[in-house]
């Protein structure tokens, strides 16, 4: 047994015993480090992708503690994107540049949070692109950029929208506040 390997297992148990996983999680994990390290070079990290190709697709809860275990050893190295960052780089990539990067930037603070606000669930980030999306597609036909998007163009498509619609619509302009200004993108 490599010392990476005898390394990765005690702090499984440090981690079982400290987290309370079950006997039979410990030994899905124990079994999946075994499955990662057996053959990996000693004390060489292992990439993500890598983790999720030996143990497969499937393994979803085994594979986040073995990942776990591997970050608390230093032995991990983070080699994929997150999904909600993939989805979020599709849909920017999609909009004209000049509106791409300042979408991109508000949609980042949403997901990651920053001092002045805290990280948005995915739901609510699909949620507020979803609302705001097709005014930003209008916009795009006559602005190079979010900031050019003046008060009164705002004020135009929210006066067109009634009930939820427009109290969701101004939530989510709202929600650009913590994006490089106090006023945010959509300044009302």
């Amino acid at each position: 047994m490599s010392s990476a390997l005898r390394a990765a297992v005690e702090r499984a148990f440090g981690t079982a015993e400290a987290t309370g996983w079950s006997a039979r999680s410990l030994d899905r994990v124990l079994a999946g480090l075994h499955l990662v390290l057996d053959g990996h070079p000693d004390g060489q990290p292992v990439r993500r992708s890598a983790l999720h190709s030996t143990l497969g697709v499937s393994s979803g809860t085994r594979a986040a503690k073995v990942a776990q275990v591997l970050h608390d050893l230093g032995l991990l190295v983070e080699d994929t994107t997150p999904t909600m960052r993939s989805w979020i780089d599709r849909h920017c990539d999609a909009l004209p540049a000049g509106l791409g990067v300042d979408v991109r930037a508000w949609l980042v603070v949403l997901l990651e949070g920053d001092p002045r606000s805290r990280p948005r669930s995915s739901s609510t980030i699909y949620g507020y692109f979803g609302r705001v999306r097709p005014h930003l597609l209008t916009w795009s036909a006559t602005r190079g950029q979010l900031r050019e998007v003046t008060e009164d163009d705002v004020r135009a498509v929210l006066h067109q929208l009634r009930g939820h619609r427009q109290a969701q619509a101004v939530e989510a302009c709202a929600s650009t506040s913590s994006v490089n200004s106090s006023e945010g993108f959509f300044q009302l």
